[in-house]
């Protein structure tokens, strides 16, 4: 080993330079767990946030991050997800088929509180069910993109014909770590003050909802006593033939 300083030749175990007593600098070779970390990050290989896929935490995990569209989100992850928000629909759409049968039943003369009581919750839930699928698939399908290297941009697919077809076919891709930019979470300074008031959001979505729930029954009640109103004209206008 040579001193860099007056070129002295050392022995290679020696710490200090035996010509001007200066600390000999030893190049230190990588530590295997850091080639094998390095490794890692650059092959293609399965990745899931959660250790254990399944309908139960994959879910889970569609709810919990529906404002973080900087992450990503792996195959297993995403197909669980969205088979357990299927279902989740399922439960509300039986529901509301539950509710519909009630409200038929029910003599609006006698009941008519419990009739439009009804009607708001049908409303509501219809409402809420259709915000909610929107923003948990489409966070989701964003994150699903970053996973195979795409940008989130390519969701906006979604809104153009048979633009859901293609995105069904990149939402099968395996995962792609190797140069993948988005291995480390890219969340923007919007995302993070979205993220970080999540719940304020999540109560101006409910807002919204229930504005959206009372629109939709008053017209249902305004067009209900427009047609009442038709029909006493129309059977007074016919006793006055008579």
């Amino acid at each position: 080993m040579f001193c860099r300083k007056c070129g002295v030749e050392n022995l290679a175990d020696s710490s200090f330079c035996t010509g001007c007593g200066s600390e000999l600098i030893v190049k230190s070779e990588p530590k295997n767990e850091d080639r094998t970390t390095s490794e890692q990050v650059t092959q293609d290989k399965p990745y899931n946030e959660t250790d254990h896929p399944g309908v139960g935490v994959s879910t889970k995990l569609f709810f919990k991050d529906i404002f973080r569209y900087g992450k990503r989100m792996g195959r297993a992850d995403y197909w669980y997800g969205m088979l357990g928000l299927t279902i989740f629909d399922g439960i509300l759409l039986i529901m509301l088929v539950t509710l519909n049968s009630i409200a038929n039943g029910i003599d609006t003369d006698v009941n008519g509180l419990a009739f439009w009581v009804l009607l708001y919750l049908f409303i509501f839930i219809i409402v809420l069910m259709s915000v909610v699928t929107f923003l948990t698939t489409l966070s989701a399908l964003v994150r699903r993109l970053h996973d195979i290297s795409m940008s989130g941009a390519w969701v906006l697919l979604k809104f153009l014909p048979f633009g859901d077809l293609i995105l069904l076919i990149f939402a099968c891709q395996a995962s792609k770590q190797k140069n993948n930019p988005y291995i480390v979470e890219k969340q923007t300074e919007l995302g993070k003050k979205l993220y970080e008031f999540k719940g304020a959001i999540t109560g101006i979505i409910l807002v919204i909802c229930l504005s959206l729930t009372f629109g939709i029954v008053s017209l249902a009640q305004k067009s209900q006593t427009n047609n009442v109103d038709d029909t006493i004209e129309y059977n007074y206008n016919s006793e006055s033939d008579y």
